[in-house]
């Protein structure tokens, strides 16, 4: 079971250009893993809510700055933005919740 991160989906916003081209294409590898349905693939609950609080909804506007650092880039901030929402919208939420259960002892 792989779970992905409000840390992860928010990586790329610190990374330099030549390393977010290989960021995508894990990204891409990922959402290839959730459609062969190979490995069951979750993300955070709430996630969307939680890259809010960070100001972090996936824009090309963000990624733009970024890949101007890297000239030899194939990639745009369109690509970036279609990639993270297909794996967003793909993966189903995984709550981490524990319930409690209450356990009565009968004297022995």
């Amino acid at each position: 079971m792989l779970i992905i991160n409000t840390e992860y989906l928010v990586a790329p916003l610190i990374c330099r250009g030549e390393f977010l081209e290989q960021y995508v294409e894990d990204l891409r590898i990922i959402n290839e893993i959730i459609d062969d349905a190979n490995i069951q693939v979750f993300k955070e609950y709430d996630i969307l809510s939680e890259m809010g609080k960070v100001d972090f909804y996936p824009s090309d506007s963000f990624f733009k700055k970024i890949i101007s650092q890297d000239k030899d880039t194939r990639i745009s901030a369109n690509d970036i933005v279609r990639t993270l929402y297909k794996l967003i919208n793909a993966a189903p939420e995984f709550s981490n919740d524990i319930e409690n259960y209450d356990i009565e002892w009968k004297p022995q």
